[in-house]
């Protein structure tokens, strides 16, 4: 439950042979939500730009539930 909050992003080179199709899609029932998938090769400005927001929305719905 404590780690419920924290954004998942993943990062890969093979889409088509891992078990999220759309961000925030579970495929697979044990798997934890991703809220953020970047396919690889990924620019750094891209990817510090994806994280920095998905923070950003975390925080936010800390901040609404409290």
């Amino acid at each position: 439950p404590v780690l419920r909050e924290i954004p998942v992003l993943i990062i890969t080179g093979i889409r088509e042979q891992i078990a999220y199709l759309f961000p925030g899609e579970q495929v697979h029932p044990g798997f934890v939500a991703v809220d953020e998938l970047v396919e690889k090769p990924v620019d750094p400005k891209f990817l510090l730009e994806r994280v920095s927001a998905l923070l950003k929305a975390s925080e936010e719905r800390k901040q609404q539930t409290s």
